[in-house]
């Protein structure tokens, strides 16, 4: 009888100690670059997402997929994000079997493009 306990209870530890299956796809972090002044519309900037499955990673803004124009290197991705319209904006990085987003909330105004710099007011 000991004998066939053994590997039950072997299998049973297994079991109980491996990792979920979400944590490979979570994400670390997700951030958006530093704006001057305020987020503007019509302003480019770029989102950043790491994790080790970053390459899955897709962008939203106010639940609307971003251009999937994404770059990724190891497990670094970003995308440029260019907001249309002011308001409250919630950006959301999203990896497929991830159970929790990483969210940023952010106010976009009204922008200013000055060539060289853009600003939002």
């Amino acid at each position: 009888m000991r004998i066939l306990m053994l590997p039950i209870a072997i299998g049973a530890t297994m079991i109980a100690l491996a990792p979920s299956a979400y944590a490979d796809y979570q994400l670390d972090s997700v951030s958006v670059s530093a704006p001057v002044g305020n987020y503007g519309t019509g302003c480019t900037y770029t989102l950043t997402a790491t994790g080790m499955y970053a390459y899955y990673t897709r962008f939203w803004d106010n639940g609307v997929p971003l251009p999937d124009d994404a770059k990724v290197n190891g497990s670094t991705v970003t995308q440029s994000w260019k907001p249309t319209t002011t308001g409250p904006h919630t950006l959301v990085a999203h990896v497929n079997g991830d159970p929790t987003d990483k969210t940023i909330v952010t106010t976009v105004s009204n922008g200013l493009n000055l060539g060289s710099t853009c600003i939002g007011l």
